[in-house]
């Protein structure tokens, strides 16, 4: 669909997706303008934030220009365009999980309370282990669910569609993961009993 919301007849945005693969930069930019709504709304309903969808549309559509000479003019371009913008949302959430990571892993260094006494420190250390343990013991449904919930701060749905997962399940398997977490914890002594 175009910008009007009217599909173009395939014979015009075949013969643009041909002039596009020999280079011609208008054709492609007539591509673009023909599709850019549709991929946005597309990543905007997986990302719920307009920043990360407009940056990975940009990044989607760079991507398509530099694929073009492998499209199959013949074919519709707005599903291969759609799985382009999936691969660079898959990317920059696996971006966004890293820096994440190194991030917890440079705090995981650092004492948790400066002006917390050996003992606290200790024990805070210790529970980091025990709760780092207990998701590594978790499924790989629940540990990817929880990371992506808890850690990445993904909501459901967003996780849901990083997973292949409707939301409900992955609200399944987060629930289960943090009630294996805190049992996990609390059967090394390191938790209240409740």
């Amino acid at each position: 669909m175009n910008s009007t919301g009217i599909a173009p007849p395939r014979s015009d945005e075949s013969q643009l997706a041909r002039q596009a693969q020999r280079g011609d930069q208008e054709a492609f930019n007539a591509l673009v303008r023909l599709h850019v709504r549709a991929v946005y709304r597309y990543v905007r309903r997986l990302t719920s934030d307009d920043e990360a969808a407009y940056d990975v549309v940009q990044v989607a559509f760079i991507k398509t220009w530099q694929a073009m000479p492998r499209f199959d003019a013949q074919r519709p371009l707005l599903p291969w365009l759609l799985r382009i913008a999936d691969h660079a949302l898959k990317d920059r959430w696996q971006a966004e999980q890293r820096r994440r990571t190194e991030a917890l892993e440079t705090l995981a260094g650092e004492p948790q309370d400066p002006r917390g006494g050996p003992f606290e420190a200790l024990a805070a250390a210790e529970l980091q282990r025990a709760v780092q343990e207990a998701v590594a013991a978790l499924s790989p449904q629940q540990r990817r669910a929880f990371i992506l919930v808890k850690l990445e701060e993904m909501s459901s749905a967003e996780a849901g569609a990083q997973m292949g997962l409707d939301a409900g399940t992955v609200r399944g398997h987060v629930m289960e993961a943090l009630r294996r977490i805190h049992r996990f914890v609390r059967e090394r002594g390191l938790l209240d009993e409740e």
